[in-house]
């Protein structure tokens, strides 16, 4: 009992004891209180990290957006192809407007390239020397021209003088108005002044991913390696033999895609450059040392859907065809290899010929082998290239081969002398074949800067030698080097009849004379008489 005692003394805290444990219990509560501080401080500098990281990405997407809009509607002027974009736009710009003061229609340049390229598919199954040469020389001036619409853009990304406007004649300040979007954002977000944009980038380039376009592949192709849903893929090479073609990557509207992948293009050539990259730093004091953040988005353009009507091709037999040539695979060959006399190509110059009194017909120059003296094979393989180019690519293959390897003849009922054919596309992309009156195509003027030939014993044949009248309304194109129509398709209102009629009245355009009616409602591209020597009908004088 008393040694128990003794231990309970002797382990009895003293007052100086109290005090240590309670200054410790206060040191405790101090260091709780201060690391909660902190916790706090932190806490709301990473929520405000948090917070300005996601406003700022939303304003720099909102940018990019912006951008690609921008650059969806800026248009140059072709040498080769006319008035060019990203996108395609019908003709309605007061400001894009031909001598004949006549709005014109803007190509995209994925419609040109689709075009050459669906040409050149069909060239290499003909394979016919001429139409292949045709082909590849477009092929390689689409290619130019997707460098030069490449070049166009980045001058606008970088605003310098000889940036192009847009398809309303307007100045687009691409890079400004990017940043204006992006600043108006993140202002009405974050409070943020453009004092705190300590960098803002904007580039055009290409990606690394798998994206789609607006572009269909040729119907019934099914050599086409890289497809997604039947359209072109972008920045992949699509090519045919030893010829490349890279497409751009648009949508049907302007959309964000991805950055990861995204390669600068700028300086480079026929890539297919269309993506637009905005990066920007946002320098702000977040506390615990953030002093900013950092983002980028991607967007690409937008492309309209190509809404022009393709030409027609006419082949005017007033007293039936050759004999030996039952095919446009005959009159492209040259079954019996004539060595009649060579065929002089002419273009108008001056106006429309021989409408205009100041016009004259002066030597064709020509490209390669089609020069002012050619043959009648070489002359039929222009004419049928010029005709599938307006097509724009929408044709089936398939069906082009088919009817240039079939017997003349119209797609329902038989060829009677007499009557001519038309050549037009259906909606399926086949080529529909109608007889018609001769006398439905009265207008037989050619365009200024287009080809005209009226060559005399043209054709050697079983029943004699055969005449050949030709015009090509289509051949160079753009203001630069197509004429006052630009090598627009000729309108002729109330001149042929719809498909599957033969007798009637043909319909008139709902459209008005101020508008340009060929590009809604088709035209003459090309046309062909071939008549008897001697002459027993007169055509095309």
């Amino acid at each position: 009992m008393i040694a128990s005692r003794h231990r309970a003394k002797r382990y009895a805290p003293s007052s100086s004891e109290h005090r240590r444990r309670g200054a410790a219990l206060l040191l405790f509560a101090v260091l709780c209180v201060a690391a909660f501080a902190s916790s706090l401080l932190a806490g709301a500098s990473l929520i405000k990290l948090v917070s300005l990281r996601q406003r700022t990405n939303l304003a720099v997407e909102a940018a990019a957006l912006a951008a690609a809009s921008d650059l969806s509607t800026l248009v140059i002027d072709d040498p080769e192809f006319g008035y060019l974009a990203l996108s395609d736009f019908a003709p309605t710009s007061a400001h894009l407007q031909g001598q004949d003061g006549k709005p014109l229609p803007v190509t995209g340049i994925n419609t040109i390239l689709a075009t050459t390229r669906a040409n050149l598919l069909v060239a290499r199954h003909l394979n016919n020397e001429a139409f292949l040469e045709l082909a590849r020389l477009d092929a390689s001036r689409a290619r130019q021209a997707a460098g030069r619409l490449e070049q166009a853009l980045v001058a606008a990304l970088n605003q310098t003088a000889n940036a192009p406007l847009d398809k309303d004649g307007k100045v687009v300040k691409t890079r400004d108005h990017a940043r204006a979007v992006f600043l108006k954002n993140i202002s009405a977000q974050a409070g943020i002044l453009e004092s705190n944009i300590e960098d803002f980038k904007i580039e055009l380039g290409t990606s690394d991913r798998a994206l789609s376009t607006t572009t269909p592949v040729p119907l019934g192709e099914n050599a086409a390696p890289n497809k997604s849903n039947d359209y072109y893929q972008a920045f992949i090479n699509t090519p045919v033999a030893e010829d490349d073609f890279h497409f751009f990557a648009v949508g049907k509207q302007a959309s964000l895609t991805t950055s990861a992948g995204f390669r600068n293009q700028t300086g480079k050539r026929e890539t297919g450059a269309s993506l637009v990259k905005v990066s920007v730093k946002i320098k702000q004091d977040l506390g615990l040392g953030l002093t900013g953040v950092q983002a980028d988005a991607c967007a690409m353009p937008f492309a309209l859907e190509d809404k022009s009507e393709s030409g027609t091709l006419v082949l005017g037999l007033p007293q039936g065809l050759p004999g030996g040539y039952t095919s446009l695979q005959d009159l492209l060959n040259d079954n019996h290899k004539n060595s009649a006399a060579a065929v002089k190509l002419y273009s108008a110059v001056g106006g429309d010929y021989p409408m205009e009194s100041c016009a004259y017909l002066s030597p064709y120059q020509g490209e390669g082998s089609l020069g002012e003296n050619s043959q009648s094979a070489k002359v039929f393989a222009l004419g049928l290239y010029d005709w599938l180019r307006t097509a724009h690519g929408r044709f089936n293959p398939a069906s082009v081969l088919n009817t240039i390897g079939m017997r003349i003849q119209p797609s329902q009922g038989s060829f009677r002398p007499g009557e001519s054919l038309v050549y037009r596309l259906d909606k399926e992309g086949k080529i529909a074949v109608e007889s018609y009156l001769v006398g439905d195509l009265s207008n037989q003027v050619v365009h200024e800067n287009q080809i005209y030939t009226m060559s005399w014993n043209a054709i050697n044949a079983s029943n004699g030698s055969w005449n050949l009248a030709f015009r090509d309304q289509v051949r160079n194109l753009g203001k630069q080097k197509g004429g006052k129509h630009a090598g627009q398709l000729m309108e002729c209102d109330g001149s042929f009849r719809k498909l599957g009629t033969i007798y009637g009245s043909a319909p008139k355009s709902r459209h008005q004379d101020v508008e340009r009616k060929a590009y809604f409602d088709g035209g003459l591209a090309v046309e062909f008489v071939l008549t008897g020597n001697p002459q027993l009908v007169v055509s095309n004088q």
